[in-house]
């Protein structure tokens, strides 16, 4: 699946080597371009689809190294210096005028104070920005004597913005009485990342800082910042060991019965917050159940197209939420027991109909015991109960009359002494207050054969068809020799549904 999902961005690729927010969008993005050359580089692609893409960042690099002048971000640059220095690794130094032009526009837009603008040439630094642009100049097998420099002059343009709380403002200078959450959790990641000694009064109180906003739950606030602090608790080492366990309780505490994330539980499950968990479990080195409905929910969430949208059911793919996607499925590992094919009778219901479930394994049924749950678009969920066959389970879900337009979501969980099976499947609820079943039959529909040209008897055969919008249930099918009278009525069949 993750190679399939890779192939498709991939494909997705501009003629001039660029990668676009979706196919309506004309430009390339060279944060989008930057991930996908990371996230292919990663799980092994090489050639021509990199190499284009490399080129593409490579010439829009200007010559006076001042960064990625179609979109002048310091956080584009910093991802686009990123994927250059991982694509590099292809096929050695290839792309090392590509890079040392990248580490040159980032290092020689830095301010005098040691600090980065949001935008290229800089002006006014920021905390945040500063914190990104350490981070990808650190991210690198080696750095020169002046990016060292560089690194270190931004790191001492941080310490003395901290808070008294541990944590940073938004802007340097701003008279802030609290610190910026968001902004402090990308210092903190930075600062792990360059190797800031974590016995330095700076990191200890702003990891008290983190600490302090920790909730008696474990988590921060919602799935994204929860995940982020996960990744620095592990970075932190293991005094921070119980800190750690608590984020990933409250992770697997507010995974929702679909096996996704949302922002929080019972929060309608999203690409980014599923896959943001993902990558955090897979930091804290997680290979549990919870990974397995996770990454069960996210291949769930594919579109045909094999991308992802922001939501299950979403048709339009986009890069972004396919490169998050791509990357937390790279991470998870997981080992099942065994494997369930999940299916449904349909793929589109009204309020009111019945949803037939079929969940088979791979191993015998007699060994498992099945447990599941129906999700609908509007976040409320229901459990299902199952009878086996010799060779499946089966269930039966009544859509509720008040049930909401929609994608809805069918997740299982089968556990047995020697490990676990998951699956999830998606299917719509259809707007059917309007709507009505249609039915015809053709001239071309009705057919009439002979067995035995000497026998009287006939085999008439009709092909009743439903173009409305609505199922027909117990539908009549009234044969006649002549016209449609009761004295002409030669047979008559009852269709349970079309």
């Amino acid at each position: 699946d993750i190679t399939n999902v890779a192939t498709s961005l991939k494909n997705s690729q501009m003629s001039n080597g660029g990668w676009r927010f979706d196919t309506a969008y004309p430009f390339p993005m060279f944060d989008l371009t930057a991930d996908a050359i990371y996230i292919l580089r990663k799980l092994g692609f090489t050639g021509n689809a990199i190499d284009k893409g490399v080129q593409w960042i490579e010439n829009h690099i200007s010559s006076s190294n001042v960064g990625f002048p179609d979109a002048k971000s310091t956080n584009v640059s910093d991802n686009a210096l990123h994927a250059l220095q991982n694509a590099k690794e292809l096929t050695a130094g290839t792309y090392l005028g590509a890079i040392l032009s990248g580490r040159k526009a980032i290092a020689g837009s830095q301010n005098l104070d040691g600090s980065w603008d949001q935008f290229i040439p800089n002006t006014v630094g920021y905390p945040g920005t500063t914190a990104e642009a350490i981070f990808a100049l650190t991210d690198h097998e080696t750095l020169s004597s002046s990016e060292q420099y560089t690194v270190s002059k931004g790191i001492n343009k941080l310490i003395p913005a901290q808070k008294s709380d541990g944590g940073w403002p938004t802007a340097f200078g701003y008279n802030q009485a609290i610190s910026t959450f968001d902004v402090s959790l990308s210092v903190m990641a930075s600062f792990l990342k360059a190797g800031l000694s974590k016995d330095s009064s700076t990191l200890i109180n702003a990891l008290s800082y983190l600490n302090s906003k920790q909730s008696s739950d474990g988590g921060f606030g919602n799935t994204g910042y929860t995940s982020r602090a996960t990744v620095i608790y592990k970075l932190a080492g293991s005094n921070y060991q119980n800190r750690l366990s608590q984020t990933i309780i409250w992770l697997k505490a507010n995974q929702n019965p679909d096996g996704g994330w949302g922002t929080s539980l019972g929060y309608t499950s999203t690409t980014g917050s599923t896959s943001w968990a993902l990558i955090g479990l897979a930091y804290a080195g997680e290979t549990g159940i919870e990974v397995a409905k996770g990454v069960s929910w996210l291949l769930a969430a594919q579109n045909k197209d094999m991308g992802w949208g922001s939501l299950m059911g979403i048709p339009v793919s986009y890069d972004s939420n396919t490169a998050i996607a791509v990357w937390a499925l790279s991470l998870s590992r997981f080992t099942r027991g065994f494997s369930l094919d999940l299916a449904l009778d349909k793929t589109a219901y009204c309020p009111n109909d019945v949803v037939k479930i079929t969940a088979t394994p791979d191993k015998p049924v007699q060994d498992i015991s099945m447990t599941g749950s129906v999700t609908l678009q509007e976040g409320n969920s229901y459990a299902m109960t199952f009878a086996n066959t010799d060779t499946s389970f089966v269930s039966e879900f009544v859509v509720p009359s008040v049930a909401l337009p929609g994608t809805s979501t069918v997740s299982v969980t089968g556990t047995a002494t020697y490990g676990y099976g998951v699956a999830t499947k998606s299917f719509i609820v259809k707007n059917c207050s309007t709507l009505l079943p249609d039915l015809y039959v053709s001239r071309d529909d009705i057919t009439v054969a002979v067995p035995d040209a000497r026998e009287p008897n006939r085999v008439i055969t009709a092909l009743v068809k439903n173009e409305g919008g609505r199922d027909a249930n117990n539908v009549v099918v009234n044969f006649y020799k002549g016209g449609p009278s009761p004295g002409n009525m030669i047979g008559t069949q009852t269709i349970p549904n079309i």
